[in-house]
């Protein structure tokens, strides 16, 4: 029983698969012509003065700093032995 479901579900699949073919031989692409409506309507943006700018990255600080005042520490804990 359950290997004829497989089997009718394998030979389902393969009679849908033929519906998604590419377009026919001989048909030739659509023509897509762009209207010139959207106009940039600003006389300030010249070529060389587009700019992009971004946001800057996140300031990154490392956890582990090190000690400025260690040779200090170091002579105050051997001053005692």
């Amino acid at each position: 029983m359950r290997v004829r479901t497989l089997v009718l579900t394998f030979l389902g699949l393969l009679v849908l698969e033929g519906s998604a073919l590419a377009a026919p031989k001989g048909s030739e692409p659509e023509d897509i012509k762009f209207d010139d409506a959207d106009k940039l309507t600003t006389s300030s943006l010249g070529p060389d003065e587009g700019k992009i700018s971004t946001r800057s990255g996140p300031v990154r600080t490392i956890l582990v700093r090190p000690r400025i005042s260690f040779v200090p520490e170091m002579l105050k804990s051997i001053e005692n032995l």
